[in-house]
C-alpha cells in the first residue's frame, strides 16, 4: 500500500466524521470508565404494580440503577400467598369493601335475601290484622316469623315451600355477613364508631337474627310442620338478678331498634340505598317513598311493643304469653277496642313492608353505597 493512501486513511480516522460513526457500531468499546454510558433495556414492557384491588399478589418493581451501575434495572417480586381479596385479614381489619369481582355474587345474595324477608313480614302483618279482626275461631294467630313459617308450612307442597324460604334466609344472612366483613357502606364523612355501629354492628345483629329464623324453619321441618311449644321468655328470666338484668338490656336494645325505625320512617335516612334511576315514572318513586316510610313505622310499633312486654315482665306478676316474644307483644293491644285498632295498623304498615322489601330486590343498590358517596375505602387509597 502506497505512503499517500495510508496517510489518507490516518487523516480520516482523526475526522470528526468517523469518529461518530464509530461510537454507532460499538458504544461499549471505550474502557475509560468517564465515556461509559448506560441504556435501559426497552425490549421489555413496563407495567405498573397491581394495587391490592386487582390481585391477591403483590409485586414491587425497585430500580437499583443508582446503586449497582454495571445493572441497568432489577425486578424483585414478593409475593403473599392469602385468601381471596373480599375475605382477607386486610379487608376485615380495614374494611375495603366489596371486591368489584365479587359484587355481582353479593347483589344476587342480597336480593334472594330481601325476597324472603319480604314475605316474612307480609305474613306478619297479615296476621296481625286477622287477630286484630277477629277472623280466626281457635286461638290466636302466632303474629311473629315463626307463626310465618308453621302458616307457610301448611299450604301445598308446605315442606318444598319451607325449603325455598330456608335457603333464602341463608342468602340474607350470607349478605350481611358479607358487608360487616368488609366494612361495605362505611362512609368517609362518618366518625370511626359511626360506621362502626352502622356498618360492622348492625350487619352482624342482622345476619344473627335471620340465623335464628332459619333454626326456627329447621325445627319447624324436623316436627313435621306441627306448631313449637310456647316460648317461656320473658317469664322465665325474672327468677334470678342475673336474668333480670339481662331483661333490661333486652328490652333496651328492643327499644334502641324502635328508635332506629323510626328514624327511616321520618328522616331520609334509607334513601341512599335507593337506585332511583330505575323509577322511570314518578309514580314509582312515590310508591316507594310511601312503602318505605310506611313500612319502617310498622316495625317501630312491633319493636316497640315488645320493648314494653319485656319491661313489663320485670314487674311483680309475670306478663301473658303467647307462641312467641314478637306475637306476645302485639298481643297486648288486643283486650281493649282501640287496641286492636292500633294493633289492625301495625298489621297494615307491616305488610306494607313486606311489600316495601320486596320492590328493594329490582329497585335496591347492591353493594350497600355510602350516604354521602364517599367511601371510607377512597380516603384510604
Amino acid at each position: 500500500m502506497s505512503e499517500d493512501k495510508v496517510g489518507d486513511m490516518k487523516d480520516s480516522s482523526s475526522s470528526p466524521g468517523f469518529a461518530h460513526s464509530a461510537s454507532k457500531i460499538s458504544p461499549e468499546t471505550s474502557s475509560s470508565p468517564d465515556t461509559h454510558t448506560t441504556h435501559k433495556d426497552t425490549s421489555y414492557p413496563t407495567h405498573p404494580p397491581p394495587s391490592v384491588n386487582d390481585s391477591s399478589i403483590t409485586i414491587r418493581v425497585e430500580d437499583v440503577d443508582a446503586v449497582d451501575p454495571r445493572r441497568t434495572s432489577r425486578l424483585r417480586v414478593d409475593t403473599y400467598c392469602c385468601p381471596p381479596h373480599c375475605l382477607c385479614w386486610y379487608s376485615i381489619r380495614r374494611g375495603t369493601g366489596v371486591s368489584k369481582r365479587w359484587k355481582r355474587y353479593d347483589a344476587w345474595f342480597g336480593r334472594v335475601g330481601f325476597g324472603a324477608k319480604g314475605l316474612v313480614y307480609a305474613f306478619i302483618g297479615g296476621m296481625t290484622c286477622a287477630s286484630a279482626s277477629d277472623l280466626h275461631e281457635e286461638g290466636e294467630f302466632d303474629e311473629s316469623p315463626q307463626g310465618a313459617f308453621v302458616l307457610i308450612g301448611q299450604f301445598p307442597a308446605g315442606p318444598a315451600l319451607l325449603v325455598c324460604m330456608l335457603l333464602a334466609l341463608w342468602c340474607y344472612a350470607i349478605w350481611r355477613l358479607w358487608e360487616c366483613v368488609t366494612f361495605q357502606g362505611a362512609d368517609a364523612t362518618f366518625g370511626k364508631y359511626r360506621n362502626f355501629f352502622a356498618y360492622r354492628l348492625s350487619p352482624f345483629v342482622s345476619a344473627c337474627v335471620y340465623l335464628a329464623y332459619s333454626y326456627y324453619v329447621i325445627e319447624i321441618l324436623i316436627n313435621q310442620l306441627r306448631a313449637l311449644e310456647p316460648s317461656a321468655f320473658p317469664n322465665s328470666w325474672r327468677t334470678t338478678r342475673v336474668r333480670r338484668a339481662g331483661l333490661f338490656v333486652i328490652g333496651i336494645a328492643f327499644a334502641i331498634a324502635c328508635v332506629i325505625q323510626l328514624q327511616g320512617a321520618f328522616t331520609r335516612k334509607w334513601h341512599y340505598e335507593m337506585n332511583w334511576s330505575k323509577c322511570k315514572t314518578k309514580y314509582e318513586r312515590w310508591l316507594l317513598l310511601i312503602t318505605g316510610h310506611v313500612g319502617y313505622l310498622g316495625r317501630a310499633g312491633i319493636f316497640l311493643f315488645v320493648s314494653v312486654l319485656v319491661f313489663k315482665a320485670l314487674g311483680s306478676e309475670p306478663v301473658q304469653q303467647a307462641q312467641n316474644t314478637v306475637s306476645s307483644g302485639l298481643n297486648l293491644l288486643s283486650d281493649s277496642g282501640v287496641g286492636k285498632v292500633f294493633m289492625m295498623i301495625i298489621g297494615i304498615m307491616t305488610a306494607t313492608y313486606g311489600f316495601y322489601a320486596i320492590l328493594c330486590i329490582y329497585y335496591r343498590n347492591f353493594p350497600t353505597p355510602p350516604p354521602s358517596g364517599r367511601s371510607r375505602r377512597a380516603t384510604q387509597t
